[in-house]
């Protein structure tokens, strides 16, 4: 099955949706990693070495954990734009195929258009199912 412009145009959206998670992760990662180095170099010209370790280390780690929690969610948030479109693209195509005739199995369609279960022998119209089928493999 080919995909058509809405599928893509879907598919490309959650790509950018995903490269902008993994574009914040990295930005917040810096902007993080360089709030930690202004804190350690301000303890350091106060001559609290240790404090000033000990802060810029928790604002590294508090910063790196909630750029991987949004950054995930925002991934997240991609690929099911991703898995829509492609479950857009399948209920389209099998809307299609329901609508051009194609039987499910275990169904059989009457000459008056209904589709009827094969344990059904007798049509709601009335026709039996073996005159039916008759009369298709005739056709055909």
């Amino acid at each position: 099955m080919q995909m058509d412009s809405i599928q893509v145009a879907s598919r490309r959206k959650g790509d950018r949706i995903i490269l902008i998670a993994n574009i914040f992760q990295i930005l917040w990662i810096i902007w993080t990693s360089l709030r930690g180095i202004a804190a350690l170099l301000y303890f350091i010209r106060e001559k609290r070495f240790f404090l000033g370790l000990m802060i810029a280390l928790v604002v590294l780690g508090a910063g790196i954990f909630f750029a991987c929690i949004v950054a995930m969610l925002i991934r997240t948030e991609g690929e099911l734009v991703k898995q829509l479109a492609d479950l857009e693209r399948s209920q389209r195509h099998f809307k299609t195929t329901v609508e051009e005739g194609v039987l499910e199995p275990g169904t059989w369609r009457c000459t008056c258009g209904r589709k009827n279960q094969d344990y059904v022998s007798t049509c709601a119209c009335g026709k039996n199912k073996r005159e039916v089928l008759l009369l298709n493999s005739k056709k055909e």
